[in-house]
């Protein structure tokens, strides 16, 4: 009789780890947890434990959208093996849907080729960024204008005021929900060149194409279409470099 009982009582030890192991927080404990981490960590310790909370609890809102946002620091085979653990209704989230393409997407790099992508612009009127790459150098910024700030605004409107516009344009795309929110942001930011969205917010296309995560995130597009520089974080040296491209 002492066989067969050992093999139950492994059984259910067995039994009972695997269950615990499938345990997931719910969404109010992750976010107590992120909450803390980012308020107690550093900020690269925070992103890495950000991400582990997130990829050992995914199948919440706050877990899949706190995963979006640092998925630059997680290896792909990580977030994969997160959204696999997803229950069926889980997968069709928007965020969830946005971490699979970002898998599936090979971020652009200094180099490469640009992507071509549409936005509509405050002044209502729709422009590719092939209607100007083929032809003249371009600087992308994508969003984070308010955490450029005063200062860094006027920086690139020194810039833009100094540039040959016959040979170089400079873009902004921000986060809008409509015609009429980004038409405010023109207003409030007062800025002098070209402001836009392509209305998608997170899940734009373009954003996970050129692997954007931290804003602003600036791209610089050379006439025959190659990233010269992608900078993350608005960085004075990256801001020497553009300087340096765009009046050349």
């Amino acid at each position: 009789m002492k066989r067969p009982f050992i093999i139950l009582i492994l059984l259910m030890v067995f039994s009972y780890g695997n269950a615990q192991s499938t345990t997931e927080l719910t969404k109010e404990q992750c976010r107590a947890s992120i909450d803390s981490i980012w308020a107690n960590c550093g900020y690269n310790k925070a992103l890495k434990e950000v991400a582990k909370v997130c990829s050992e609890n995914p199948n919440n809102d706050v877990s899949l959208t706190n995963m979006y946002l640092v998925r630059k620091h997680m290896k792909k085979c990580k977030i994969r093996w997160a959204l696999d653990k997803l229950t069926p209704e889980n997968k069709l989230k928007a965020y969830a849907l946005s971490l699979d393409k970002h898998v599936k997407t090979d971020q652009l790099k200094k180099g490469n080729q640009y992507y071509d992508f549409s936005w509509t612009t405050s002044d209502a009127e729709k422009h590719n960024l092939s209607d100007i790459a083929e032809e003249k150098d371009v600087l992308l910024i994508f969003y984070g204008l308010s955490c450029m700030g005063r200062d860094g605004i006027k920086y690139i409107a020194d810039i833009y005021e100094r540039l040959d516009h016959n040979k170089v344009e400079v873009v902004s795309l921000c986060f809008a929900d409509d015609q009429e929110q980004l038409k405010g942001y023109k207003s409030k930011y007062k800025i002098p060149w070209e402001l836009g969205s392509d209305f998608q917010g997170n899940h734009s296309d373009a954003k996970i194409k050129y692997g954007v995560q931290g804003t602003p995130t600036m791209v610089f597009i050379n006439s025959e279409g190659k990233l010269l520089v992608i900078d993350e974080g608005f960085s004075k040296k990256a801001l020497k470099n553009f300087e340096r491209y765009c009046l050349r």
